[in-house]
């Protein structure tokens, strides 16, 4: 269990107060990212003497207290014109925050993507969208099991709909108790979570319904459960729901297919076959 942070004068150092473990840098980036909406949302990154300087596609994206706990002393927005106020180390900290982003290329400038996409021989299996909405990398997602990808590599949707649905044939092989995630199998032998939200562990069951048992078999698009967006949201819950393949150590490498407005019929995760993935890379 990860304790309370306590911060330095530099916030690319913090400690947390359980053991002497200190955060990855790379974690501290990724928090930035986060509070300003993500990768995707950042159009352009400067700084002055003391204060990081975005441009935003998306000004409801960002969140203040998010940046806050990075370190930061203040933030000011005008539209899409966001400062952080970081002091004096932020031109440091600007130009990693640059290198960072330039290495969270989407899986689809990959000299490999292309190669292996539409090669059917390489590919162990294709995972569709289990939920309607904005698909965006994993490494996105304000949650540090899912981010460091502990529990496994994938993706998460930001939700247009309130419905989950089964993104390969398979098998449910559990629900929680709170039922705000399923564990199931694929004909292919992937293990998946799909999860909905985060921090939705004590979720309200008048919010969620679910459609399906434990050892039923289910069929590409089925629906497994309905929750209600709106009152989450209101809740304050993040809606954000990852789908994680938690064998990943079993399998070659899992490839993100980021999109906007993504629906049931759109590929969400390409599994590639370990053979394939090393193939290709020794071609590249």
């Amino acid at each position: 269990m990860i304790g309370r942070k306590k911060l330095n004068k530099n916030p690319m150092y913090f400690n947390y107060c359980d053991d002497t473990q200190t955060e990855p840098e790379e974690l501290i980036l990724a928090d930035i990212v986060q509070g300003l909406g993500g990768a995707d949302n950042i159009c352009e990154l400067t700084c002055c003497a003391t204060r990081l300087r975005v441009l935003v596609h998306d000004e409801e994206l960002v969140d203040r207290q998010a940046l806050r706990r990075t370190g930061a002393s203040g933030v000011l927005m005008k539209h899409r014109s966001v400062q952080v106020i970081y002091g004096p180390y932020v031109c440091e900290l600007t130009d990693r925050l640059g290198k960072y982003l330039s290495e969270l290329k989407s899986d689809d400038e990959d000299p490999i993507y292309e190669i292996l996409t539409e090669n059917d021989e390489k590919i162990l299996q294709r995972l569709y969208t289990p939920i309607e909405g904005d698909i965006i990398d994993l490494r996105n997602v304000p949650d540090y099991a899912f981010k460091t990808g502990i529990l496994g590599d994938g993706a998460a949707v930001r939700p247009a709909r309130g419905e989950l649905r089964a993104p390969a044939d398979g098998q449910i092989d559990h629900i929680f108790r709170t039922k705000h995630a399923i564990i199931m199998h694929t004909s292919n032998d992937l293990e998946l979570m799909l999860h909905i939200g985060l921090g939705t562990e004590y979720i309200e069951n008048k919010i969620i319904r679910v459609w399906v048992a434990e050892g039923d078999s289910v069929r590409k698009g089925q629906l497994l459960i309905e929750f209600d967006l709106e009152r989450m949201a209101d809740r304050g819950m993040c809606t954000l729901s990852p789908m994680v393949v938690m064998n990943t150590n079993d399998i070659g490498r899992v490839l993100v297919h980021r999109k906007e407005r993504a629906t049931f019929e759109n590929v969400a995760l390409t599994v590639l076959k370990n053979e394939a993935f090393q193939q290709a890379s020794q071609d590249t």
